[in-house]
């Protein structure tokens, strides 16, 4: 990978998954198969508290939001 930088966009979980650690094993996969990213971004809607407060968990920083939508970040050191 030419960039250090990894642009995840959105992962949708279907609502009859929520709860049983989908979301979790999906992001841990995802940095997982990228180990030389220093830095993942993703976005999702600002309505859904559910997701917003999902990412902030995990380590994702709040770097910008519009109208629809909350951008994060997460750096990690390796």
């Amino acid at each position: 990978m030419e960039n250090d930088v990894l642009n995840v966009g959105r992962i949708f979980v279907a609502p009859e998954y929520f709860r049983k650690g989908y979301g979790l094993f999906i992001m841990r996969e995802v940095e997982n198969m990228f180990p030389e990213v220093r830095e993942y971004t993703l976005d999702t809607p600002i309505w859904n508290v559910r997701t917003n407060s999902f990412y902030l968990k995990l380590g994702y920083k709040e770097i910008k939001r519009d109208k629809e939508f909350v951008f994060y970040s997460k750096h990690v050191g390796h």
